[in-house]
């Protein structure tokens, strides 16, 4: 019985296995890496990103939906761990709706991670403020982003990363200006010059955030000043 026990021993240290006996026994292990299990998140203008494909096993990896690939599209094990940096490439998300689709591995076994892709661009400066058409779907929430501002004069920030070289920032009003209007990818903060509100009612203006073919809406609200 002792004898029996030692010999099983290595083989529950290895994991998975189908036989165990005579030296004779198989390993299957294929994951995703980091695991994230809430799903891949990408933005609206996002035209890459990557995830890691963890494997002892042969693979192919292919797309549900038409609007993001995969490469590679398979791999061919070599007897030892495999660290796969797998690439998804996107089209821009101009359906004006989360969308969603999933990477579909085949190996020893089958598995998929979800991909969402959002309808907005990445804007972290004012803060996105969500809001559900349909409570019972989470890929029905939707974001908006507003900023309310006090009657004075004053200059404020707004801060993004856009994906796609080429994009621009656009005000439709005189009294809201950014510094900046052209940027390249990567992560900007923008000075906005804000003239004070002498007229009798509060006022809107509308920053629009392009980033390739999608544009998103940053709306200032700005008070009447007191008397």
């Amino acid at each position: 019985m002792k004898k029996s026990l030692l010999l099983l021993l290595p083989c529950l240290a290895l994991g998975l296995f189908t036989a165990c006996g005579d030296s004779s026994y198989e390993v299957h292990n294929t994951y995703f890496y980091p695991v994230q299990a809430s799903g891949v998140r990408v933005y609206a203008d996002q035209p890459t990103d990557t995830i890691h494909l963890i494997s002892l096993d042969s693979w192919t990896a292919t797309s549900s939906v038409d609007w993001m690939t995969v490469t590679p599209a398979s791999f061919t094990a070599t007897g030892s761990f495999n660290d796969t940096r797998l690439t998804m490439n996107f089209e821009d998300n101009n359906t004006g709706e989360v969308r969603y689709g999933y990477i579909q591995v085949d190996s020893y076994a089958t598995l998929g991670k979800l991909v969402f892709q959002y309808p907005w661009l990445n804007i972290t400066r004012p803060s996105a403020v969500y809001y559900t058409e349909d409570i019972t779907e989470s890929d029905s929430q939707m974001a908006t982003f507003y900023m309310n501002l006090d009657a004075a004069a004053a200059d404020t920030l707004v801060a993004f990363t856009v994906y796609q070289d080429g994009a621009t920032l656009q005000s439709d009003a005189a009294w809201a200006v950014p510094d900046s209007t052209t940027f390249s990818a990567g992560s900007h903060s923008i000075g906005l010059t804000i003239a004070a509100n002498e007229t009798d009612s509060a006022r809107t203006a509308k920053l629009t955030l392009t980033s390739g073919t999608v544009s998103t809406t940053i709306t200032l609200n700005q008070a009447v000043e007191e008397e």
